[in-house]
């Protein structure tokens, strides 16, 4: 079982082979001709982002601190960078998730998988049964990632038309996950804390147990703004008093909510939460009890938590 959810397996046509140097006996340039492709990739592979009705490209490792650039869609990024390699991250609003309590008997990627079917389809009917679904474990945890409101398959033809090659297809907070824990090592240890990806309204938010997913939800806040995401921070404080013993609850599916219900600005439970992504109208500092780890109220997604070249900075 793959510890990281991947919704489409590496596609499109193979990078153009670069000439090996001369003077190199036969088998030197048989070894050159082999890494070719790999070095092409690791200099030139994009990070994009896919939101609805845009695509952020955080650019490159030859590019790293370019802004990350917008486009209309995969097809027009596509069209401009012919024979290209990316990783696509996905928006939040694009997956569902399921996370599951690892003591339920649900052995092996096909068990978790025929589960999850049937709890997707108890809470979104016939349609989720056409959902392409990914399973991941870590850390003891494990769950499911099901995509939704994207046609995959013309999605990846599009990819294979311009000679692009999509070296992994995931939701972003996987990547995010990633490097927040590498960036804050306490996060592995502490007991109770919340890691929030704010896309505009939406916000995927992720309880965390020494790292490990205990919980994982699908949010819309009632306004981009930065009250309501310390309002949506001060509901996740009051649902982490009421379940203090870190284990996680049994499996189900992670919630998709509507704005959040109006509530005093104070917990008593300081539990952290963190907070990395873009799209508040307002500035980010009014967000109280929330450590932003990138400016919230910017307009374009952090290249910092997209770009896998800047993933050790």
């Amino acid at each position: 079982m793959s510890p990281q959810p991947e919704l489409a397996a590496s596609a499109a046509a193979p990078v153009a082979a670069t000439s090996a140097p001369s003077g190199l006996t036969q088998d030197a340039r048989g070894i050159v001709r082999r890494l070719a492709p790999w070095i092409v990739g690791l200099n030139q592979r994009h990070a994009l982002l896919l939101q609805d009705g845009v695509l952020w490209d955080g650019g490159s490792a030859r590019g790293a601190f370019v802004p990350p650039q917008r486009h209309a869609d995969f097809a027009a990024w596509c069209a401009q960078h012919a024979n290209g390699v990316c990783d696509l991250w996905l928006s939040g609003a694009f997956v569902h998730e399921l996370v599951c309590d690892p003591a339920l008997p649900l052995a092996g990627d096909a068990a978790l998988v025929e589960h999850a079917r049937a709890v997707f389809a108890h809470y979104h009917g016939e349609p989720s049964l056409a959902w392409r679904l990914a399973p991941w474990a870590a850390k003891g945890q494990q769950g499911v990632s099901a995509l939704h409101g994207i046609d995959l398959p013309a999605l990846l033809t599009v990819a294979r038309e311009h000679g692009v090659r999509v070296r992994s297809l995931r939701p972003w907070w996987v990547w995010v996950l990633r490097l927040a824990l590498q960036r804050l090592p306490a996060l592995r240890s502490h007991p109770h804390v919340h890691l929030l990806v704010v896309e505009g309204r939406h916000v995927g938010a992720l309880r965390l147990h020494r790292g490990a997913v205990t919980a994982l939800q699908s949010l819309w806040l009632h306004e981009a703004t930065a009250l309501s995401l310390a309002q949506l921070a001060n509901e996740l404080r009051s649902s982490t008093a009421t379940d203090s013993d870190g284990a996680a609850a049994p499996c189900s599916e992670a919630a998709t909510a509507g704005p959040p219900m109006a509530m005093a600005l104070s917990s008593p439970v300081l539990t952290p939460i963190y907070a990395v992504g873009h799209g508040l109208r307002n500035p980010a500092g009014a967000a109280a009890g929330i450590e932003a780890l990138s400016p919230l109220d910017a307009s374009t997604p952090p290249t910092d938590w997209l770009q896998p070249a800047l993933a050790h900075r």
